[in-house]
């Protein structure tokens, strides 16, 4: 039982690591179309990158309620810039606000349902009977990274995203405070 509960907890920490990145390649998509994101939405980011980081520990050095913790603080401090994200463009007209949407809503109405939802998923991974490497062994953990494919190329390619969009934010704000409507990038001196 306690190795069928793990078992469970590891598959769906991988799977809400690849629930996680969707939105950041999404992202990366639409600013690579030349709709370059405002610095709530660069904060929202950053809260996904958490949440990413706490799910890759997890999947990596074993399940612990402190990577969890991890994420958990990671998404809520991104539902709250999303959440104000989302108040202030409220009253705007319909196919108003900042950026295209997707499927109708814009990019940072969708980053306040995915928070939503992760912390919601959270819940429920940390309820499954042990669901969490309580025992301290670090050869379990290690034993199942060397054996999982699908684990080690969803975790690098978390890597890759994070570094991917840390590096163009960069490239758009400089090592000062980004632009409230941003239009080029600062590298280029747009």
């Amino acid at each position: 039982m306690i190795a069928d509960g793990r078992r469970l907890a590891y598959n769906l920490n991988i799977l809400a690591l690849v629930c996680m990145q969707a939105p950041l390649y999404g992202a990366l998509m639409v600013q690579l179309t030349g709709d370059l994101p405002c610095p709530l939405c660069l904060l929202e980011r950053l809260g996904m990158f958490a949440v990413i980081i706490g799910l890759v520990m997890n999947v990596r050095l074993g399940i612990r309620p402190a990577h969890y913790g991890f994420s958990i603080a990671g998404a809520m401090t991104g539902m709250a810039i999303a959440g104000r994200h989302v108040s202030l463009h409220i009253n705007d007209p319909p196919g108003g606000g900042y950026g295209g949407s997707v499927l109708g809503l814009h990019l940072y109405t969708w980053a306040l349902i995915i928070f939503l939802c992760f912390l919601a998923g959270s819940a429920v991974l940390l309820m499954i009977p042990d669901g969490i490497d309580e025992s301290g062994d670090e050869v379990t953990p290690r034993a199942r990274w060397s054996a999982s494919r699908p684990a080690r190329v969803v975790c690098y390619a978390a890597v890759v995203i994070c570094v991917v969009n840390a590096v163009l934010a960069l490239m758009e704000c400089g090592p000062g405070q980004c632009p409230d409507d941003p239009t080029g990038y600062w590298i280029f001196g747009s």
